[in-house]
């Protein structure tokens, strides 16, 4: 189910740029992010990680999962997705 939801922020920040985004405080202004990369965070004994999915956008949901997966047995915990709040704070403000 996380990998769906992975792939589904990945198409979703393609299709509105500006939520994949960040400060630039030497610039004062929004940068867009030159990729898609979705940060899931994973909760293990030892704390909260947050391995990353790069260029999520161009993966298909058969590479999403495979590459999950071969992250260490630790990090299958608890997955979610910390992108889809960013969109969310896009979309209120």
């Amino acid at each position: 189910m996380n990998d769906f939801i992975v792939r589904a922020v990945a198409l979703a920040l393609v299709d509105v740029p500006r939520a994949n985004s960040q400060w630039d405080s030497s610039q004062g202004e929004i940068v867009p992010c030159p990729s898609v990369d979705i940060s899931i965070a994973v909760a293990t004994d030892k704390g909260l990680i947050t391995p990353i999915v790069k260029d999520a956008d161009k993966k298909s949901l058969t590479q999403i999962s495979a590459e999950v997966r071969a992250m260490p047995a630790q990090f299958c915990a608890c997955i979610c997705v910390l992108n889809l709040l960013l969109c969310m704070l896009d979309a209120v403000s």
